[in-house]
C-alpha cells in the first residue's frame, strides 16, 4: 500500500489523526496510524490480557475446549456439512419456492382459517361500563378522522407537539363540557370544534366550560349526518 497516496486520499479533518507515525506505547515499534490502528500498533498491544508473554494475559475460554461425543451427537452435522450460506444456493432457492406456492394453494379458498373472518378479532373485547369513558372514545375517533381530514387538506399548522411553547390541538367545547350537556360526540370531534393553541393556553382552559353562545353557534350549525361523514356543513 502507497502510505502517501493513503494520506492524500483522505480528508483534511482525518489527516491530523490518520495516516500520521507513531510509536506503539507497549512495543515501541513504529506504524502508521488508521480507523483500528489509532493508538497502538495492534489488538495485542492494546489489550493487556491479550498481550503475548504478559503474566496476565487471559487464554481464550473455548481455547484446547474438545466437545464431547453427547454434545456432537446433538449437533446437526448434515446441516454442517451444507457449508456456510447453503440456502442461498439455486436448488435450495427453487425448492423454498415450491414449498411456497404449496402451501398458498393449500390455504386458499374454505381451507384459510380465516376464511369467514380475523381470528384475531373474534376474540372478546373488554367491556366498557363507564359511561364517560364511552364517550370519551367515541369523540376520539370522530376526532382522528377529522385531523385526517385536515392533514390531507394542508389545515395543520407547523410546530404541533406536546412540550412548552408548542401548538397542540383543543376542542373549543371541551369532551367534559359535552359529555355533561349532553351534546353529540361527533359534534365534539367535528373540524369545525376543533383548533390549535398554544400549549398554555390549551392549559388554561382545561376546567373551564364554554359560553351558552359559543355552544349554539357551534352546535346549530352542524347536523350530524346518516352516514358519519366529516363534510364542511353545506
Amino acid at each position: 500500500m502507497d502510505i502517501e497516496k493513503y494520506i492524500q486520499s483522505l480528508p483534511a479533518y482525518k489527516r491530523k489523526k490518520y495516516g500520521v507515525t507513531k510509536e506503539c506505547p507497549y512495543c515501541k515499534e513504529e506504524f502508521i496510524t488508521s480507523y483500528k490502528k489509532l493508538n497502538y500498533c495492534s489488538k495485542a498491544c492494546s489489550n493487556p490480557q491479550n498481550r503475548a508473554g504478559d503474566p496476565n494475559k487471559v487464554a481464550p475460554w473455548n481455547k484446547g475446549h474438545k466437545k464431547s461425543a453427547e454434545h456432537l451427537a446433538t449437533m446437526n452435522t448434515e446441516g454442517l456439512k451444507k457449508g456456510h450460506g447453503w440456502q442461498k444456493k439455486p436448488e435450495y432457492k427453487e425448492a423454498a419456492k415450491r414449498a411456497a406456492k404449496m402451501h398458498s394453494e393449500r390455504m386458499k379458498g374454505s381451507n384459510n382459517p380465516n376464511w369467514e373472518g380475523k381470528q384475531n378479532n373474534l376474540r372478546p373485547k373488554a367491556p366498557v361500563d363507564n359511561e364517560w369513558n364511552k364517550y370519551k372514545k367515541e369523540v376520539r375517533k370522530v376526532t382522528y378522522r377529522s385531523v385526517y381530514q385536515m392533514k390531507k387538506e394542508g389545515l395543520v399548522p407547523d410546530g404541533v407537539g406536546k412540550y412548552k411553547g408548542m401548538l397542540q390541538l383543543d376542542h373549543i367545547i371541551s369532551k367534559r363540557q359535552g359529555y355533561e350537556q349532553n351534546i353529540d360526540p361527533w359534534i365534539i370531534g367535528h373540524r369545525n370544534n376543533l383548533r390549535y393553541v398554544s400549549s398554555q393556553v390549551n392549559r388554561e382552559k382545561w376546567h373551564t366550560f364554554q359560553t351558552e353562545e359559543v355552544v349554539k353557534e357551534i352546535t346549530n350549525e352542524l347536523q350530524r349526518p346518516r352516514a358519519r361523514s366529516l363534510q364542511q356543513p353545506t
